[in-house]
């Protein structure tokens, strides 16, 4: 996904084949983080996911399944 820089954001759009689940890698200056696996999205979309990272640097994620 390239430099993302404070405050700013990326979209992406993924086809899962199944179940997924979203995890996040980055480094921070000296420090990196890996979010581990969260979130859930199945593979018939209409899934909102949004990941948010933190001034601390955690990570959390929301699902939302959107009516097609």
């Amino acid at each position: 996904m390239g430099i993302i820089p404070a405050g700013g954001e990326q979209r992406l759009r993924v086809r899962p084949q199944g179940e997924s689940g979203v995890r996040l890698v980055f480094d921070a200056g000296t420090q990196h983080v890996d979010s581990g696996s969260q979130g859930y999205f199945e593979a018939g979309g209409g899934y909102r996911i949004t990941a948010t990272i933190g001034t601390n640097l955690s990570v959390s994620v929301s699902e939302e399944l959107r009516k097609q």
